[in-house]
């Protein structure tokens, strides 16, 4: 996949507040663009549930066809283009997206183990608080 287009793994824990990896993928042929999260308490198996989710039904001679990434934000932003991300990562991306500049600094986190098990264990508390998650 790295010699047939361009491939990026991000640590999207927003500060390694949550245990989420990205995968972006931009085709280089058609500049077509699709991005999927994975989440783990594992950092590694996070980013590999990322890769699964980007290629799921895909194969990867069929990666072509996926829109251009683009600056309207409000089409970006737009309710349908959100939720199309949820159906098969096919949404809009803004270019900023792409961008070397993170918002947040890398966090090398890993909520499986001792302190951040029970951090990992809050969260799903609060899920469950939510109604988000029952038992």
């Amino acid at each position: 996949m790295q010699t047939e287009s361009f491939i990026a793994g991000k640590d999207a824990s927003l500060g390694g507040e949550y245990p989420v990896m990205n995968v972006t993928l931009l085709h280089p042929e058609d500049q077509g663009c699709f991005s999927s999260f994975g989440a783990h308490p594992r950092f590694e198996i996070a980013l590999e549930r990322a890769l699964t989710e980007l290629l799921q039904g895909r194969g990867l001679d069929a990666l072509a066809g996926f829109p251009e990434p683009g600056f309207d934000l409000d089409e970006i932003s737009a309710a349908p283009n959100i939720e199309i991300h949820f159906v098969d990562s096919s949404g809009i991306i803004s270019w900023n997206f792409l961008g070397d500049t993170p918002d947040f600094a890398f966090c090398d986190w890993n909520f499986s183990s001792g302190e951040a098990s029970s951090t990992a264990d809050g969260y799903r508390d609060t899920l469950v608080a939510y109604g988000k998650l029952r038992h």
